[in-house]
Protein backbone atom coordinates (compact mmCIF):
# COMPACT_ATOMS: atom_id res chain seq x y z
CA UNK A 1 0.00 0.00 0.00
CA UNK A 2 1.10 3.44 -0.59
CA UNK A 3 1.52 5.76 2.01
CA UNK A 4 -1.18 7.99 0.47
CA UNK A 5 -3.71 5.51 1.05
CA UNK A 6 -2.16 4.66 4.64
CA UNK A 7 -2.85 8.06 4.96
CA UNK A 8 -6.40 8.27 4.05
CA UNK A 9 -5.32 11.18 1.27
CA UNK A 10 -5.80 11.94 -1.57
CA UNK A 11 -2.51 14.11 -2.47
CA UNK A 12 0.23 11.85 -3.40
CA UNK A 13 2.63 11.14 -0.64
CA UNK A 14 5.50 10.05 -2.60
CA UNK A 15 5.08 13.10 -4.80
CA UNK A 16 5.12 15.63 -2.17
CA UNK A 17 8.34 14.13 -0.96
CA UNK A 18 9.65 14.48 -4.08
CA UNK A 19 9.19 17.95 -4.04
CA UNK A 20 10.13 18.61 -0.89
CA UNK A 21 13.82 16.40 -1.41
CA UNK A 22 14.43 18.33 -5.01
CA UNK A 23 13.54 21.83 -3.89
CA UNK A 24 16.49 22.01 -1.63
CA UNK A 25 14.30 23.35 1.46
CA UNK A 26 16.58 21.46 3.82
CA UNK A 27 19.01 19.24 4.06
CA UNK A 28 17.23 16.39 5.24
CA UNK A 29 13.38 15.42 5.11
CA UNK A 30 11.78 13.55 7.55
CA UNK A 31 9.43 10.90 7.14
CA UNK A 32 5.99 12.21 8.41
CA UNK A 33 6.92 16.25 7.06
CA UNK A 34 5.39 14.92 3.45
CA UNK A 35 2.28 13.12 5.36
CA UNK A 36 1.75 16.03 7.55
CA UNK A 37 2.13 18.71 4.18
CA UNK A 38 -0.51 16.74 2.13
CA UNK A 39 -2.62 16.70 5.05
CA UNK A 40 -2.58 20.77 5.41
CA UNK A 41 -3.05 20.94 1.98
CA UNK A 42 -6.03 18.67 1.76
CA UNK A 43 -7.71 20.76 4.48
CA UNK A 44 -6.09 23.83 2.68
CA UNK A 45 -8.27 22.64 -0.45
CA UNK A 46 -11.25 21.76 0.78
CA UNK A 47 -11.68 24.93 3.02
CA UNK A 48 -10.84 27.35 -0.65
CA UNK A 49 -13.36 25.18 -2.14
CA UNK A 50 -16.02 25.13 0.83
CA UNK A 51 -15.49 29.15 0.31
CA UNK A 52 -15.91 29.06 -3.51
CA UNK A 53 -19.41 26.76 -2.86
CA UNK A 54 -20.88 29.62 -0.85
CA UNK A 55 -20.26 32.19 -3.06
CA UNK A 56 -21.33 29.99 -6.12
CA UNK A 57 -24.88 29.29 -4.19
CA UNK A 58 -24.97 33.19 -3.01
CA UNK A 59 -24.85 34.56 -6.41
CA UNK A 60 -27.44 31.73 -7.36
CA UNK A 61 -24.81 29.93 -9.88
CA UNK A 62 -24.26 25.61 -10.18
CA UNK A 63 -20.86 26.19 -10.92
CA UNK A 64 -18.02 27.32 -9.51
CA UNK A 65 -15.43 27.51 -12.09
CA UNK A 66 -16.28 30.22 -14.88
CA UNK A 67 -16.96 29.82 -18.48
CA UNK A 68 -13.65 31.23 -19.01
CA UNK A 69 -10.95 28.57 -19.76
CA UNK A 70 -7.49 28.59 -18.38
CA UNK A 71 -5.81 29.00 -21.96
CA UNK A 72 -7.95 31.98 -22.16
CA UNK A 73 -6.68 33.30 -19.09
CA UNK A 74 -3.20 33.07 -20.07
CA UNK A 75 -3.32 34.14 -23.37
CA UNK A 76 -5.16 37.43 -21.14
CA UNK A 77 -1.61 37.75 -19.92
CA UNK A 78 0.75 37.04 -22.54
CA UNK A 79 -1.07 39.32 -25.36
CA UNK A 80 -0.57 42.83 -23.77
CA UNK A 81 -3.29 44.40 -26.63
CA UNK A 82 -5.88 42.63 -25.05
CA UNK A 83 -5.46 45.26 -22.02
CA UNK A 84 -6.83 47.94 -24.00
CA UNK A 85 -10.22 45.98 -24.33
Amino acid sequence: MSRSSNAGLQFLVGRIAQFLKSGQYAERVGARAPVYLSVVLKYLAAEVLELAGNAARDNKKNRIVSSCTISNQLWFFVEPTLHTI
